[in-house]
């Protein structure tokens, strides 16, 4: 599942086509992290959480921005990133604050292409323990509440949110097959 986006990135982009365009752009982190810095701090979306957990986003992002944007992805590496992930939805992150953290770094680099390219790929790893979630507890409330219509909305409920996981999975795999499959919205009404 997860080596899935990494065989497609490496089919795109070779490893040595890689190192020789990262050259020209290892002196360029600096502003791109201060451009991160100038976005991250404008952004109104952001302004919801806790200074500590503002600061806990910032230095991991930061730390990803200079360690992890001109590596080339590995095995290892996507375990990495996906660890990453895991410990953000672990802190309590939601996946719309990760997705505004990713459109902050996306205008940071919007310069180059292949760095937006490979940052869509990290973020597709990132996000994975977000789609990987289950809402046991909120099934557990609603079926304390015994009442018939509590239960077809959470039905509609459960079917929506398998068809946003699935649409999801399938389209950081790139897998169109899956996505022609998926049921319509209205299905969930």
């Amino acid at each position: 599942m997860l080596y899935k986006p990494l065989e497609n990135f490496k089919k795109n982009i070779s490893k040595e086509e890689w190192e020789s365009i990262i050259e020209d752009l290892k002196n360029s982190i600096e502003k791109i992290l201060s451009e991160f810095d100038s976005f991250f701090e404008k952004n109104i979306a952001l302004s919801i959480l806790s200074k500590k957990d503002k600061t806990y986003l910032k230095r991991s992002f930061k730390g990803y921005i200079r360690k992890y944007l001109l590596r080339y992805p590995d095995e290892k590496y996507v375990n990495l990133v996906y660890k990453a992930g895991e410990r953000l939805f672990l802190r309590g992150f939601s996946e719309e604050i990760i997705l505004e953290v990713y459109k902050i770094i996306s205008k940071s680099i919007d310069h180059n292409q292949l760095l937006k390219g490979k940052l869509g790929f990290d973020f597709s790893i990132v996000l994975r323990p977000f789609l990987n979630f289950s809402l046991e507890e909120g099934t557990k409330i609603i079926r304390e509440s015994s009442v018939e219509v509590v239960f077809l909305l959470q039905e509609a409920a459960q079917i929506h949110i398998k068809s946003k996981h699935k649409f999801l999975r399938a389209l950081m795999d790139e897998d169109f097959e899956t996505l022609k499959k998926i049921p319509d919205y209205e299905y969930c009404e």
